[in-house]
């Protein structure tokens, strides 16, 4: 690919870690900016593409296979979820 193909793809990877950042700190103003100014569809792309490379470095770091990260990180959400953990600072929301 050269770097004129490789652009819109480096924005939305940039625009998704953005949003990912600004949700860890808590500033929603600055989510809203970005969802209403990035494409929901690029939006999503970019968020799958962070995900995929966050779960590698995760797989390489603890010397596991891929999908076996998949499985523990899955296990993990799901377990917040069913403990009503999963929301702003870990509050319970139940």
């Amino acid at each position: 690919m050269s770097p004129a193909t490789d652009k819109p793809q480096t924005d939305t990877t940039l625009a998704a870690l953005a949003v990912l950042e600004r949700f860890a700190t808590k500033d929603f103003d600055s989510v809203d900016a970005l969802l209403d100014t990035t494409d929901p569809k690029e939006l999503l792309m970019g968020l799958l593409d962070v995900s995929r490379m966050l779960t590698g470095m995760l797989a390489r770091a603890t010397d596991a296979r891929h999908d076996e990260v998949i499985v523990h990180v899955r296990g993990t959400i799901l377990g917040l979820i069913h403990d009503g953990q999963l929301g702003t600072g870990l509050v319970p929301v139940k």
